[in-house]
């Protein structure tokens, strides 16, 4: 652990003492979505140098909230592959990371024009938001070439990266729209209309498919 301390009998104080350094916060926020490698880690935190990031994990598994894996086929060692998983105790900071970006919501300054977006992120968004629908329906969103699927009707919410089945919805947006979307900052009827997010997907569901997504993850509720 960080020989960085406030030193003071206080648990928000001790909570900082382990996850309060630049880059900690967000690294746990990308491993909420699930194991990642390095590599992975990397890629979606533009800004962070690879030294800085060996020195985070390395604290975060002194701290025992993160811990190194092996996945793939371990019967053949030439398929598996080091990853970095969240402890028991690395996932209990989920509540405390959904309070934060509720507050960012609502007093937080807005993203700048060069800010960028970890597209993984939106599985953390949707989860904390899923409710069921009486219709069980799959959908995808579509962003800078990032695709995830996720199923309407399920008891819990359910997703993976990637596309490997048919859509019956299909939501394109660039991230900005995509962001907008779920915290409600636009309509998503206005949003449509204008075209910063488009639908495609077959015909002959699409609007049902669209009305459901909505009531799934509280979408545009000021308007129904």
């Amino acid at each position: 652990m960080s020989n960085k301390t406030y030193r003071q009998i206080c648990s928000v104080a001790r909570t900082l003492d382990v996850v309060g350094e630049r880059w900690t916060l967000l690294l746990i926020r990308d491993l909420l979505t699930g194991p990642q490698s390095y590599s992975a880690l990397l890629e979606g935190l533009p800004g962070l140098t690879t030294n800085l990031l060996a020195k985070r994990l390395r604290t975060l598994q002194e701290a025992e909230l993160v811990e190194a894996i092996e996945v793939g086929d371990q019967d053949q060692k030439s398929s598996a592959r080091g990853a970095y998983a969240l402890t028991k105790a690395g996932r209990a900071l989920a509540p405390a990371l959904g309070a934060l970006a509720e507050w960012g919501v609502k007093y937080a300054p807005a993203a700048g024009p060069d800010a960028t977006m970890n597209h993984r992120w939106l599985l953390l968004v949707l989860a904390r938001r899923y409710r069921t629908t009486r219709e069980r329906w799959l959908v995808q969103l579509d962003s800078e070439g990032h695709q995830f699927q996720f199923r309407l009707g399920t008891d819990r919410f359910e997703s993976q990266v990637g596309a490997s089945w048919n859509a019956d919805l299909v939501i394109h947006g660039a991230p900005q729209a995509i962001y907008d979307l779920f915290y409600d900052s636009a309509s998503p009827a206005d949003m449509l209309q204008a075209g910063h997010v488009t639908l495609a997907g077959p015909e002959n569901c699409r609007e049902q498919v669209w009305r459901d997504f909505q009531r799934a993850f509280g979408l545009g509720e000021s308007e129904q």
